[in-house]
């Protein structure tokens, strides 16, 4: 279980603007907590009768560190040991939310723009308005079977996108990918969620790595670091299309029929051959 205080019921400011906090749309994610949540209307806004506008939220607030974060009502306190480490972190948070707006700015049809980005309470807010859906890993169980090839072929086009940008994600998983609804058949469409492990082609050698158990490639869970490429990414998109067939994150059995181009034998297996 998540060892983090949720934000539940709760209005907040952030940028000037009044939130009310709802339901968490996501605790899973490394970096962050998700929120459905929505914007209350302006004293001008009221006055014509202007609805609360729906928002989703992201607010910083690593698992890995968790043990050392309190929160007091909306502010985050951060124990001294693990300041520079969370400062790191929340970089990283930042320009992730910066390259999704970039990543927006390339193709709008495969991510939202974050509407706000702000720096309150001893941490970020990545807020995007009126966005309509869920991640798949919660709208799973609403799409038919004949859905699969409409999502796994929208996300990789997504994906080319991505690539054709310079840029590796790291991190496809169900949780990072967005359906939208409201725009006819709920899974013609997906946006990429999380941008925190974004890193260009050129970093592969410097970057900070990130991966997820079950959806990474076998080369970014030993750091092999010569063998990042375009690919890793691709191995992500075999891993979500066994997970969306079978409601199974794949082990590492399954990871070696996935593996694209080439097997990748761990370290410790290679020493031994």
């Amino acid at each position: 279980m998540l060892n983090r205080k949720l934000l539940k019921n709760k209005e907040i400011a952030i940028a000037e603007n009044n939130y009310i906090i709802g339901d968490v749309l996501s605790d899973r994610g490394g970096s962050c907590i998700a929120y459905n949540a929505v914007r209350v209307p302006t004293v001008f806004e009221k006055s014509i009768k202007m609805p609360c506008v729906p928002a989703v939220i992201k607010e910083f607030y690593p698992y890995e560190l968790s043990d050392e974060i309190i929160r007091d009502e909306d502010v985050l306190v951060i124990s001294q040991s693990i300041r520079d480490e969370f400062e790191l972190l929340k970089k990283r948070f930042l320009r992730g939310a910066v390259r999704q707006v970039e990543f927006y700015t390339i193709s709008s049809n495969f991510t939202f723009a974050p509407s706000r980005i702000d720096l309150a309470n001893n941490t970020v807010y990545s807020v995007v308005d009126s966005v309509q859906g869920n991640t798949l890993d919660v709208t799973r169980e609403q799409l038919q079977l004949h859905d699969i090839s409409n999502v796994v072929c929208s996300l990789a086009r997504a994906m080319k996108k991505f690539h054709d940008a310079g840029w590796l994600c790291l991190d496809f998983k169900p949780s990072n990918i967005w359906l939208f609804s409201g725009e006819g058949d709920l899974s013609q469409r997906i946006g990429l969620f999380d941008f925190d492990t974004v890193i260009s082609i050129n970093e592969i050698t410097t970057a900070e790595l990130a991966h997820s158990e079950g959806w990474s490639a076998p080369e970014l869970k030993y750091r092999q670091r010569d063998k990042i490429s375009f690919a890793s990414d691709i191995y992500s998109l075999g891993a979500v299309l066994y997970w969306y067939i079978t409601g199974d994150i794949p082990n590492d059995d399954v990871a070696e029929t996935l593996l694209v181009p080439e097997r990748i034998v761990p370290p410790t297996q290679q020493s031994n051959m």
